[in-house]
Formats: structure tokens, sequence, C-alpha cells
């Protein structure tokens, strides 16, 4: 019993993910924020590899790994079509990381389908939050562990 208290040193374990479109400039902007501990012990479950995302010698290291993951892990389509992503980054601030995607080029849509299975492959209580921006509305949607899809129209 003592074991599984450590195993997740803080009580709740979500994902908050705000999609942002910027019509403007044909924009997804993406940002999520995760639990520090839980992506580390995911990237490590994953690639067999520990990393620090504190750790300036590792950052370029944890940028391919974060990359990786979360564009098999965050899945955005349009109108049926799939949005392919770009990872801009992370930064770490107190124990969450922040990780930044972009979807470039992209049209005005009718509906929006994410597909979030971020942290599900280690912790069954996972909740992920999206919140989606289009001008001054905002749409929030939630998704408990195992569910992955779910979609804004």
């Amino acid at each position: 019993l003592l074991c599984l208290s450590f195993s997740h040193m803080h009580p709740y374990h979500v994902s908050v993910t705000e999609i942002k479109y910027n019509a403007k400039n044909q924009l997804l902007e993406l940002s999520c924020k995760v639990f520090a501990e839980d992506i580390e012990t995911a990237l490590k479950m994953i690639n067999a590899v520990s990393v620090d995302v504190t750790a300036q010698k590792d950052s370029s290291k944890v940028h391919s790994l974060l990359d990786a993951y979360f564009k098999k892990r965050f899945v955005i389509t349009l109108d049926g079509v799939k949005a392919e992503p770009k990872f801009l980054g992370f930064e770490k601030s107190a124990d969450v990381v922040w990780c930044y995607l972009e979807y470039t080029d992209v049209k005005p849509y009718d509906k929006m389908c994410v597909e979030n299975t971020v942290l599900y492959d280690f912790i069954p209580e996972q909740t992920n939050m999206i919140h989606l921006m289009i001008g001054e509305e905002r749409k929030s949607k939630k998704l408990n562990n195992p569910e992955a899809h779910i979609c804004f129209d």
C-alpha cells in the first residue's frame, strides 16, 4: 500500500488542453498542460529511457519524445480530414509541463473531432479536459479514460 501511495504524488490526474482557432492566420493553436511527473513516467514507460523535463541537457531529447508522443495521442480531424500538427515545444512551470502544437492552413470547418489519449497509457483514472476557443465563443468537453473521442460542431 505504501508503494502505491507514492506512485502518483498528486491526487488528481487531469490534463487541460486549449485549442484556439485563429481564422485570420488560418491556424489552430494548441496548448496542453500535464503534470511533469506523469509525462516523464509515460515517456519512460513507452520509450524505455529516463528523461528530466527540467534538465537543459535533455531538452532536445525531450522535445523529440514529446513530439512523437503528442502526434500519436492527440489527433484532430476537421470535417473528417486529419489535420497535421507541428510540435512547437514545451516549457516547465512549477510541477506542470506545457506542450505547444500548431496546425497551419486551417480553413473554416463545420465539425472538429478530437482524439485525446494523453496519459491513458498508465493512468486509469486520467481525465482530459478540452477547451475550444473560436473568437469569443468557448466550448468545453471532458474525456475520462478510456473515452477517447469528442466532436465540436
